[in-house]
């Protein structure tokens, strides 16, 4: 994606550039001030020679325009130079990173802007001979003034135009000297751009070894950058190679990781590239069927469409939206946005959204069962594909196929079949081979036609057993270069066992305060037995002052010691109370911007019917504005009804953050589980967006109010679920390695009224059950889980005193709380909270 040649469309020759580069040059011979201007055309005259392929005059005017900007301390000309290296490169593999540079070091008021730069096109077609001569022309004049910058350049260059020519072992040889000539430069992207090359090569030509040996080379390399920028930058063609293998999970990590230098750099704001990385994760998610995760990815894009105000690109985005959700069931949530994406105002782009919305409507029909209702969409879909977009026909033949196979029209569905299985080797998709190879024998055999069905199931089976290979590869690779990315957090284990070793002490050190008591004890009755018999002694005297001396001292260490423990365990409770703030305050957040999501959907869709209520007035209609008003009405409501959650959530969200008075109030035991068990979800998924589980709810709906300290209560809940949903997660992960998929995580919180018969009703108490089905707790260990600092978590990923705590404040309500678990079958957590007081 970032690194792909392209060349455009239009059908230039190099004549009229002959023309304008002869121009410039009259106005660079008259022109002769050494000022910005003259910056300007020598960038001018060396894209208009390029583009007539005269590189040697181009790259020499190039030279002096650089050179001249730099001594002037000219940044916009700095800017200019990458604008034409760009330029020269086509879209090639050095383009991305020119355009890139110029983006991100352009000030936002360039006062000199380059002429013509964004008219001039390459030919659909060069005569990569022709090239080749003039690039060999101006690397011997670029080779003789000892520029190894630009004879580095040349030879990628000329690299691309013998694999243009088909002689890919002189083009090899060109990227390994371009190579050489960068690092000798030190110039770290070009470095890591070719060796990434290289390594696909290497895999292209079956050289395995040597394609893994780069590769972690690479992957070492990457995890050394703390430059933002350069890090953006690296992670993206790591991203693509390992997408182009199928290696899906780690093109994620990678775009991620550009994701949050961008983020997190306040120097870079490129939010065009950022609506790049989203759509490119969305499509990784699309390819591995998490079609969840790529509808957050298209949307993430859309948003940050709206933010921008881009009313270019957001309609692409509606459209990228509609085919997640048709594979969600969101069937009218597709059709809404596939009708803002056809509002397109681009007329070029017509054909291509007409087409997107006969494929959806055709993908709904069919999902929903309707083959024969299916057929005429995809039929229209694919006239129009056919006129530009010809590559997606395969997945319109390959629906057609499965339409007229599901109404028995079997020659048809043969026919489409071929159609499908035929065009990839044209367009390759491993994908449409499979489904389609796979159709074609089930509808021979369903025909009859045994040798056929025979044939292509044979077919199926070579490519699966291919798949599944490099699925179990991919597997193996994906660990190997975790393992490596993991060794990146040695230093901050080392930390974590210093502070283990530390607490140990701590420990020791407790055991000496007792030894030291008992001596000292054991001194005080020595000294009154040697008192009262040696009153009169001089040298017991002595004796018993010494002791003394030595008791202070130890006495002051023990001091010392106490002093020490408490500031330790101060520390750990406050570290626990800022990790549930942390999870509490994300959860919020989230919340929040679901409901103003809510309401900055429905105020577009609402002021989108303004303009439609205005068309019909105009006409006369008032049934239909009447039908438009009820709409608005209703989006109104959605809107007050959002808002009002919005407000009630910034409401709660102040309540909680007043200090605790230590007051009991009246609470709503339902209310306040259902809150905390929807903040925990939320905060735990805005921490790891791979996060995933279900939950549900058995609220007694007669549950009296209790009397209770809500913040309390609700850290209590807030510690008992987030534990629940992180065993989930261990389990999760468990559960995959050992190749088992169908795990599903899953808490639910119950909540009924225990009442005893035969006592009085001041013994009646409200449960709470909190429930996992995650990995449950081992019996050793069940017995020491609420005492303080005792944690089966991961070194630093807690401190123990979470249910310490928990188990705290419900003792001082007067309640109890009991884990019951069987080990490898979940946990529960069960309170019991008494009705009046803080009786047990």
């Amino acid at each position: 994606m970032f690194i792909a040649i392209h060349f455009c469309n239009a059908q230039v020759t190099t004549d009229k550039y002959i023309v304008q580069a002869d121009s410039v040059q009259k106005l660079l011979s008259k022109h002769n001030a050494q000022d910005q201007r003259k910056v300007t055309l020598l960038n001018e005259f060396a894209r208009f020679s390029n583009h007539s392929l005269d590189f040697k005059k181009g790259l020499i005017a190039t030279k002096q325009a650089k050179e001249l900007a730099k001594k002037l301390n000219y940044i916009n000309g700095e800017v200019q130079y990458y604008r034409t290296m760009e330029d020269l490169f086509r879209g090639g593999v050095l383009s991305f990173y020119y355009r890139k540079q110029a983006d991100w070091l352009s000030s936002k008021q360039e006062s000199v802007q380059i002429q013509n730069s964004k008219k001039l096109n390459w030919p659909l077609k060069l005569d990569h001979k022709k090239v080749l001569a003039q690039l060999s022309n101006a690397l011997l004049y670029f080779e003789q003034v000892k520029d190894r910058e630009i004879q580095a350049n040349i030879q990628i260059l000329m690299a691309w135009s013998y694999f243009e020519i088909e002689k890919p072992i002189e083009g090899k040889i060109k990227i390994q000297k371009s190579l050489s000539l960068f690092k000798e430069l030190n110039e770290t992207y070009p470095v890591f751009i070719l060796s990434n090359f290289q390594m696909s090569n290497f895999k292209i030509d079956g050289k395995a070894e040597e394609a893994h040996k780069m590769e972690i080379d690479l992957v070492k390399f990457i995890s050394t950058i703390k430059d933002k920028k350069l890090l953006a930058l690296l992670s993206l063609p790591m991203a693509d190679s390992y997408s182009n293998s199928g290696q899906f999970s780690l093109a994620i990590e990678y775009y991620l990781k550009s994701v949050t230098a961008l983020e997190e750099d306040i120097r870079i704001e490129d939010k065009d590239l950022l609506g790049e990385i989203y759509i490119s994760i969305a499509g990784q998610y699309e390819s591995m069927n998490n079609h969840s995760k790529a509808l957050e990815y298209f949307t993430k894009r859309e948003m940050l469409f709206k933010e921008m105000k881009d009313t270019v690109n957001i309609y692409d985005a509606y459209g990228t939206k509609v085919f997640p959700l048709i594979q969600l069931k969101r069937y009218n949530e597709a059709r809404k946005f596939m009708a803002l994406a056809l509002q397109e105002p681009n007329k070029e782009l017509a054909n291509y959204n007409l087409a997107r919305y006969n494929d959806a409507n055709g993908q709904i029909e069919m999902m929903q069962g309707n083959y024969a209702a299916a057929i005429p969409f995809f039929n229209n879909a694919l006239d129009l594909f056919k006129r530009g977009y010809i590559q997606i026909t395969p997945f319109i033949y390959c629906y057609l196929s499965e339409c007229y196979q599901k109404i028995n029209n079997l020659p048809k569905a043969i026919d489409n079949g071929l159609q499908a299985f035929n065009l990839t080797k044209s367009y390759p998709s491993k994908r449409i081979e499979l489904k389609s190879s796979l159709l074609l024998s089930r509808i021979y055999e369903q025909k009859g036609q045994k040798d056929d069905a025979f044939k292509f199931l044979k077919i199926y089976q070579v490519l699966k057993d291919v798949s599944d290979d490099l699925d179990a590869n991919n597997r193996l690779a994906n660990n190997e270069i975790q393992s490596i990315l993991d060794k990146s957090k040695l230093e901050i284990e080392k930390i974590d066992k210093q502070r283990l070793e530390k607490e140990s002490q701590n420990k020791n050190q407790r055991w000496w305060i007792f030894t030291i008591a008992a001596a000292l004890f054991s001194t005080m009755v020595l000294l009154f037995i040697l008192y009262r018999n040696n009153k009169n002694k001089e040298k017991a005297n002595n004796l018993l002052s010494k002791q003394k001396e030595e008791i202070n001292i130890q006495k002051n260490k023990v001091e010392q010691t106490l002093t020490e423990l408490k500031a330790t365990q101060a520390q750990l409770i406050q570290s626990e109370k800022m990790a549930s703030l942390g999870e509490l305050t994300a959860g919020i957040a989230h919340e929040i911007q679901n409901a103003l999501n809510f309401v900055n959907n429905f105020s577009e869709v609402s002021a989108e019917m303004i303009d439609e209520l205005d068309e019909e007035l105009e006409k006369g209609d008032i049934e239909e504005v009447k039908a438009i008003l009820s709409d608005i009405k209703k989006n109104l409501n959605k809107i007050n009804h959002h808002g009002n959650r919005a407000s009630s959530i910034v409401k709660g969200m102040l309540e909680h953050s007043r200090t605790s008075s230590g007051k009991k109030e009246l609470t709503d035991v339902n209310a306040l589980a259902d809150e905390y068990l929807r903040l925990a979800y939320h905060g735990l998924r805005a921490k790891d967006k791979d996060f995933n589980a279900d939950f549900e709810t058995h609220f007694d709906a007669n549950l009296p109010k209790i009397e209770v300290i809500p913040q309390d209560i609700g850290r209590v809940l807030l510690n008992l679920i987030n534990n629940a949903f992180q065993a989930t997660m261990e389990e999760g992960t468990r559960r995959k390695e050992q190749g088992d998929f169908n795990y599903k995580p899953k808490v639910s919180i119950t909540t009924q009224l225990i009442t005893n018969n035969e006592s009085p009703i001041t013994n009646n108490k409200l449960q709470i059950t909190i429930t996992d089905n995650g990995p449950g707790i081992p019996d050793a260990i069940k017995d020491k889980i609420f005492q303080p600092f005792f944690t089966t978590k991961d070194t630093g990923k807690g401190t123990g005193l979470g249910l310490s705590l928990a188990y705290d404040i419900v003792k001082a309500h007067g309640g109890e709380i009991i884990v019951d678990s069987v080990e490898k079958a979940g946990a529960t957590f069960i309170i019991k909270l008494p009705l009046n007081g803080n009786q047990s």
